[in-house]
């Protein structure tokens, strides 16, 4: 007798169940990158961008902070609310070899490097202690400006602190 050309039901449902994977895999993948996209702003080629406090809700209160990143960048910025109409904004790169400053997990707390314990002011981003061989440069900060009316924060990046 010939090969059949029908799938008996145990190959039926193994070939279904891997399809059905790979399908909900590519769909994940989708939604992974479109999340990203979501997550990063559009950049003005001015240099000075507009965020609405809106938008965060992490920047409400005095001491919050957030992390952010424009589409035209490598690197994340982290805005720190220091007062209801002051904001800290800092390039995310460490100074020492590049990795990525975490923002602060509390309104006390000052940002860490995780690769090699280097601690920066949550005030003005200068180095409050590093390990022998960390960085005694402080982070890159951003001329910025609020508005009370709009609640809207513009950064100049063109302009280093």
């Amino acid at each position: 007798m010939g090969k059949s050309n029908h799938l008996g039901r145990r190959e039926f449902l193994q070939k279904s169940i891997g399809l059905s994977g790979l399908a909900l895999g590519i769909t994940t993948i989708g939604i992974s990158l479109t999340g990203c996209e979501q997550d990063e702003l559009p950049f003005n080629p001015s240099g000075i961008q507009t965020i609405r406090l809106s938008d965060y809700p992490q920047l409400s209160a005095v001491g919050g902070s957030a992390t952010i990143k424009f589409k035209k960048f490598s690197f994340f910025v982290i805005v720190i609310r220091k007062a209801n109409d002051e904001f800290l904004v800092v390039n995310s790169t460490c100074t020492h070899q590049g990795c990525t400053v975490d923002a602060p997990r509390s309104e006390f707390d000052n940002l860490l490097c995780p690769c090699h314990g280097s601690e920066f002011s949550r005030e003005d981003a200068s180095v409050v202690w590093f390990a022998e061989g960390g960085t005694p440069r402080p982070l890159k900060r951003y001329q910025n400006t609020f508005d009370t009316t709009s609640q809207t924060l513009q950064i100049d990046f063109s302009q280093t602190i």
